[in-house]
C-alpha cells in the first residue's frame, strides 16, 4: 500500500478556515463539496485527509470515496465506519512511534518498551506489533490473569 485517504466529518472551525466568506451563511454550508485538507508523506507512503461538510452527506460520502479510491487506492474512515480496522490503526501508530523514536536518537530495537495496561485490546495489539523488532517488552496490568490468555 503506497497511499491511503482518511475521510472525516468537517467541523465548523474547519469550514470557517477553508471558506471564510461563505461560512456564516447556513444554507450554503450544505452545498459545500468535500475537500482535501491535508496530505502527509512519510517515506514512500502518502496519507490524505478528506473532510466532508454537513448536509447531503450520503452524496458527498460517495463522491469522496470515489475520489479517494481513484487518487489514493485505499479509503478508510472511523466516522463513517468504512474499512476501519482497529489493528490497522494500531499498526500505523506503532510505525509512527518507531520513526519518531529513531528521529530522537533512541531506537526501539536497542531499548525496552513498557506497555501499560497490557490486558486491553490496544495493549495486546501493541504487544503483537512490537514483537518483531522490540528488544524487550514489559507488560504492566492489574489483571494479570488476562495476560496469560493471550
Amino acid at each position: 500500500m503506497n497511499s491511503f485517504a482518511v475521510i472525516r466529518k468537517a467541523k465548523e472551525d474547519d469550514i470557517r478556515e477553508k471558506y471564510p466568506t461563505v461560512s456564516h451563511i447556513s444554507f450554503i454550508n450544505k452545498l459545500l463539496q468535500p475537500y482535501k485538507s491535508k496530505e502527509i508523506m512519510l517515506n514512500d507512503i502518502t496519507a490524505a485527509e478528506i473532510k466532508i461538510p454537513d448536509g447531503f452527506e450520503r452524496i458527498k460520502l460517495k463522491r469522496s470515496c470515489k475520489f479517494g479510491n481513484e487518487q489514493y487506492g485505499y479509503v478508510l474512515s472511523k466516522d463513517y465506519d468504512i474499512n476501519f480496522n482497529l489493528f490497522f490503526y494500531h499498526s500505523c501508530l506503532i510505525r509512527a512511534l518507531d520513526y519518531y523514536t529513531v528521529s530522537l536518537g533512541c531506537d526501539l530495537r536497542l531499548g525496552e518498551v513498557a506497555i501499560a495496561d497490557a490486558s486491553t485490546l490496544e495493549g495486546r495489539n501493541c504487544f503483537f506489533l512490537l514483537l518483531p523488532f522490540a528488544r524487550r517488552i514489559i507488560l504492566i496490568s492489574k489483571k494479570s490473569r488476562s495476560l496469560f490468555q493471550m
